[in-house]
């Protein structure tokens, strides 16, 4: 009876073995989400070529690594404030979101007077692997 035991406990070790790589496999399949800072700089770098393609002027552009020990979260943070006309910052907006990334746009304050003056702080979320 306990060499049965230990062989059905041998093959749902076998199973739990396969089931984690299967599902390592495919975590690492979704490259955009895991830590990596190449890809984070190239987004940095385009919401530059994205301010000057909109006509928008970068006024304040800081961005901080957020250091937590979850696998799935907020990992990059970046501040940005900007001017320029309605259409252009609206299209500007639009354009940090378009991207394979998990970008969040969690605060937008925007001021009108000759430009528009826009304050945002977006996160880029990603899962780190533990």
């Amino acid at each position: 009876m306990l060499s049965r035991d230990i062989k059905n406990l041998n093959a749902q070790i076998a199973l739990n073995k396969r089931s984690n790589r299967y599902i390592e496999s495919k975590i690492k399949s979704i490259s955009s989400l895991i830590y990596d800072e190449k890809v984070w700089g190239e987004y940095l770098h385009s919401i530059s070529t994205d301010a000057k393609r909109y006509d928008i002027k970068i006024l304040d552009f800081k961005n901080r690594y957020t250091d937590n020990n979850n696998s799935f979260s907020r990992i990059l943070d970046i501040t940005l404030k900007t001017t320029g006309s309605y259409k252009d910052t609206l299209r500007f907006i639009n354009s940090l979101e378009q991207n394979d990334l998990v970008v969040d746009i969690h605060t937008l304050a925007i001021k009108a007077k000759k430009k528009i003056n826009t304050e945002l702080i977006i996160s880029v979320w990603g899962i780190r692997y533990l």
